[in-house]
């Protein structure tokens, strides 16, 4: 079984499980799966990279061929990601959402005070923005910038999905959500 159908089949697995876990509340389950599948293509790119060598313009077609297989790859997780991401930044980007009433009948927000969400969400923002404007290249032959920006693509995604298990465990710890 190649890579691809093996982690088609792992996250159709988890889809029920996660589809039970998000529909009664905002869960970090789906968000640590596209985590998972983040590193397994940071293990091949890292596999592909290697094999492009010092010179990534003269390796062999071989080389290349793996290296676009994994930006595709690469490429689909970012457009997941942003759909993913965008989806759940609305519910983060919502000031009342991390309002709170507590039993004295007072309110608190953790949007401007405390461990202020605005600032983590305008950052999960920032690394969505990050996510747009960087374009992985998919057609070979690939060079050194290529091979940058694909890595600068992983990182970003991996921050965003960072932000979002922090702005989750926010979400538990102080509004117990």
């Amino acid at each position: 079984m190649n890579y691809k159908k093996l982690c088609c089949f792992g996250l159709l697995i988890l889809s029920s499980v996660l589809l039970a876990q998000t529909s009664s509340g905002l869960s970090d389950v789906e968000t640590k799966a596209y985590m998972e599948e983040r590193k397994a293509l940071q293990s091949r790119f890292a596999v592909a990279q290697s094999k492009l060598a010092q010179k990534p313009e003269e390796s062999p077609a071989e080389a290349q061929s793996k290296m676009e297989e994994v930006n595709k790859d690469i490429d689909q997780l970012a457009q997941k990601a942003l759909s993913y991401e965008s989806g759940r930044l609305s519910t983060w980007k919502n000031e009342g959402f991390w309002t709170v009433s507590l039993k004295s009948g007072k309110t608190y927000s953790y949007w401007n005070s405390g461990p202020s969400a605005k600032f983590v969400v305008q950052k999960l923002e920032d690394q969505l923005a990050k996510i747009k404007t960087l374009k992985v290249t998919t057609t070979g032959p690939f060079k050194k910038p290529d091979i940058n920006e694909s890595q600068k693509m992983l990182d970003a995604i991996r921050a965003a999905f960072e932000l979002d298990i922090q702005l989750t465990q926010m979400a538990k710890q102080y509004l117990g959500r």
